[in-house]
């Protein structure tokens, strides 16, 4: 079993891979004004960051097979704290993107290899409650960041950058951990072999075009406009911001710890509709909403809908494969959730621009649809998918 120093590096991992975006909303609306950006202009901090990381989702696993665990996550760490420190002292707006293109090519592999490190340090009858335990930390941490972020948004955009030096200490961290090696002899050709396979399993595409919508509608509409449209029409502060907002995570969190009973009562199809009601509502509604605070409620009932899809979701996709081949299928999901939050946030940012707020979120209520209807004309009403 790991020791504390182990499991002190994997959830500082889970952590971390969680702060790039959360920690930094609630400054969004100070960036714009501050450099004088459009919406659009604005939301490409998130853009930038989350496809560097799509970048590098797809062959961090590869490459920790191959040269092992260690050689992958120490640049990892370096990289992403690099990035944040290069943020706090930028002085064009071109800076910050560029520093945040850093920042997101040392995030990507964070993602993938807190799982993996996970599954090195314990055996199949424990790691589902390890999983379980990372993912009320990760919660926890959606919660905290974006309070934590608005509160020094107060004294400047950039002080929410300073946090993620946290990377440097896990960095040191994990000098002193013992990781799994490097494994001779990696089949390149054989995993790009599986990974396109995946995309022409009827199955998989499917599972594919809910996480790249479920995404879309949650960096879209909601993580980039919500704090730009808080700002611009409640007059909210970064704090305020971070405050409302972190009912989303609230929301999520209460989702996500009743699911392994409602997966009990009830199928995939009939949890993902009700995802799909609590996406679409919500959206639509917090056009309409007069003051900051009466967003409270739309924002923890989407919340709800993340944390009701997007567990069941991965966990489908994770079955569609024997155990041997998953890590191919997990990638191309891993690489539909960061390009969908790369395009989503400049495709809603563009409809505010041309159709304000009335436009941006009926975008995402209407994307809440798609959802539903994808699950309906899609998947079986009479049984949850497979499992391998």
């Amino acid at each position: 079993m790991p020791g504390k120093k182990d499991l002190t590096l994997l959830f500082s991992v889970r952590l971390l891979s969680a702060m790039g975006v959360t920690l930094i909303l609630p400054v969004l609306p100070t960036m714009m004004h501050t450099f004088g950006l459009s919406a659009a202009a604005a939301g490409m901090v998130v853009v930038s960051f989350t496809l560097a990381e799509a970048a590098m989702t797809p062959v961090a696993g590869v490459l920790s097979d191959r040269f092992g665990r260690k050689a992958v996550l120490l640049p990892s760490l370096l990289v992403f704290a690099l990035g944040g420190v290069l943020c706090l002292f930028a002085d064009t707006w071109e800076e910050v993107l560029l520093y945040r293109i850093v920042q997101g090519l040392g995030a990507g592999p964070l993602g993938v290899l807190y799982t993996i490190l996970a599954a090195d340090m314990y055996d199949e009858a424990h790691l589902p409650r390890i999983m379980g335990r990372l993912t009320a930390v990760d919660s926890l941490g959606t919660i905290v960041y974006p309070i934590l972020g608005g509160v020094l948004g107060e004294w400047s955009w950039r002080a929410p950058f300073a946090v993620f030096t946290l990377a440097l200490p896990a960095a040191f961290l994990s000098l002193y951990v013992t990781l799994r090696g490097a494994e001779k002899g990696m089949d390149w050709g054989a995993y790009a072999k599986e990974s396109l396979n995946t995309l022409r399993e009827r199955r998989s595409i499917g599972f594919f075009i809910l996480v790249f919508l479920c995404y879309c509608v949650i960096y879209g509409p909601v993580n980039t406009c919500y704090p730009l449209m808080a700002e611009a029409r409640y007059h909210a502060s970064p704090s305020r911001i971070g405050i409302v907002f972190c009912m989303v995570a609230v929301g999520s969190y209460i989702a996500s710890a009743g699911l392994p009973h409602l997966h009990k009562r009830w199928s995939f199809r009939t949890l993902m509709i009700a995802a799909g009601l609590f996406y679409t509502v919500p959206t639509a509604f917090l056009a309409l909403t007069p003051g900051l605070w009466l967003s409270v409620l739309p924002l923890l009932v989407f919340g709800m809908a993340q944390g009701l899809s997007l567990p069941i979701i991965n966990d489908s996709v994770a079955l569609l494969a024997p155990s041997d081949d998953r890590a191919a299928i997990l990638a191309v999901s891993e690489t539909f959730v960061r390009v969908s939050q790369g395009v989503s946030p400049l495709l809603f940012t563009f409809i505010w621009m041309r159709w304000l707020w009335d436009g941006t979120y009926g975008a995402g209520a209407a994307a809440g649809l798609i959802i539903l209807a994808v699950v309906l004309f899609l998947f079986s009403p009479r049984r949850a998918p497979d499992r391998a």
